[in-house]
C-alpha cells in the first residue's frame, strides 16, 4: 500500500475516534456546526465558524479552539489563512477587521482597513487571502489590500476600478508572470506581479469582462469560474471551458495540490491540470448544506452548513468521517 494512502487511512481512523469527544464540551460556548471556509497550515487543519476558528492535530490528537476567549474579535469571519512563512494564521471579517493568532496563539488585531475613511463600511469585507513572496494580497470588497507578513504590517492597497475607482474583488491568484483578480462587475483583471507601481490602476488590464465568482492559479494556467456557472482555463491567451455546473459555486479554493468547487450539495475535487478526481454529494449521513471545501494531505475537508466539517479520503472518497 503505498505510503501516502496508509497515512490517509490513519488519518481518518484518528479522527474517526476523536471527533465524538469534544463537540458536547464545546457545543455550549461556540457553534461550529456551520463552516464558512477552511485552510491548512503547520500540519494542522483550521476551521472557521461565525465567529470562531477551530484547528485540529492530526499527529496528536488534539483539538484547539480560538475565539473570543483566545482574543478573536467575534466578528462574522468571512476568510481565514495559514501563512507558514509567518506561523501565523489570520482571520479576515467582513468589517474588514483582520486578526493575526501567532504560533504562540497570541492575537492581534489589524485596523487598517476598518480606518479607511473614505471607503464605506459595507465595502470593507476580507474576501480572500493570497501570499507570494512575503506579502499577503488581500481581497477586499473594494479592492485589494497588501500586508507585509515579514514586518506584520499593513502595505498599500489597490483600487484597480475604472478610473482608480472601488471594485469588488472576490478574489486574486498568480499564475506565471502576472496576477489576476475576480470581481464581481469588472471582469478578469490582471498585471505584472513585479511591476513597481501595482497602486497605479493603469497598469492593470481586463482579460474578460462580466461577473467572475472565483479564481486559481495552477502552474501556468488559472481556472475561473464565471456567473453563468461556467469553470474555465485561461493560458495567459486563450479561455477554454472545462465544465457548467447545475447550480452556482458557492466557493474555488486552492487546495495544497489542485483545487475545489463547492455546491450547496456537491462537492468537485481536481488535479492541478483540471481533470477531475471525484465528486462528493450531499449523504444521508449528514443532510444538509454544503459551504466549502479544502484538499490537504491527500484528505478532503468539506464545510459544512449544519453538521461542522467533514473529512474524507482521495481519490476514493468513499467515507465521510465528522471532526466537530
Amino acid at each position: 500500500m503505498p505510503k501516502k494512502i496508509l497515512v490517509a487511512l490513519l488519518y481518518l481512523c484518528a479522527l474517526s475516534a476523536a471527533a465524538q469527544d469534544f463537540s458536547a464540551s464545546w457545543q455550549g460556548y461556540f457553534s461550529y456546526t456551520s463552516i464558512s471556509d477552511i485552510t491548512y497550515g503547520n500540519g494542522k487543519v483550521y476551521a472557521a465558524a461565525q465567529n470562531s476558528v477551530f484547528a485540529y492535530d492530526a499527529t496528536t490528537d488534539v483539538l484547539t479552539t480560538f475565539s473570543t476567549i483566545q482574543g478573536l474579535s467575534g466578528e462574522t469571519i468571512s476568510a481565514i489563512y495559514y501563512s507558514e512563512r509567518a506561523n501565523a494564521l489570520f482571520v479576515g471579517y467582513s468589517s474588514g477587521l483582520i486578526d493575526v493568532v501567532q504560533q504562540n496563539e497570541d492575537v492581534f488585531t489589524v485596523v487598517d482597513i476598518v480606518n479607511k475613511t473614505a471607503i464605506p463600511p459595507n465595502e470593507k469585507q476580507i474576501n480572500h487571502f493570497l501570499e507570494r513572496d512575503g506579502l499577503l494580497y488581500i481581497s477586499t470588497d473594494f479592492g485589494i489590500s497588501l500586508y507585509d507578513i515579514d514586518r506584520l504590517e499593513f502595505d498599500d492597497s489597490y483600487f484597480i476600478g475604472a478610473s482608480g475607482g472601488r471594485l469588488h474583488v472576490r478574489q486574486t491568484a498568480i499564475s506565471g508572470e502576472y496576477i489576476y483578480a475576480a470581481t464581481q462587475e469588472g471582469g478578469i483583471r490582471r498585471a505584472l506581479v513585479q511591476a513597481e507601481n501595482l497602486i497605479d490602476f493603469e497598469n492593470w488590464s481586463t482579460v474578460s469582462g462580466g461577473n467572475w465568482l472565483g479564481i486559481v492559479g495552477r502552474g501556468d494556467r488559472i481556472f475561473a469560474i464565471n456567473a453563468n456557472n461556467t469553470l474555465q482555463s485561461f493560458d495567459g491567451n486563450t479561455f477554454t471551458i472545462v465544465t457548467q455546473y447545475p447550480s452556482r459555486p458557492s466557493r474555488l479554493t486552492a487546495g495544497q495540490a489542485g483545487f475545489t468547487v463547492s455546491l450547496v450539495n456537491t462537492i468537485y475535487a481536481y488535479d492541478n491540470t483540471g481533470a477531475a478526481i471525484t465528486t462528493v454529494a450531499v449523504s444521508e449521513q449528514y443532510p444538509g448544506a454544503y459551504n466549502t471545501a479544502f484538499s490537504a494531505e491527500g484528505l478532503l475537508f468539506i464545510g459544512t452548513a449544519e453538521n461542522g466539517l467533514l473529512m474524507t479520503g482521495l481519490p476514493a472518497a468513499q467515507t465521510l468521517l465528522q471532526i466537530l
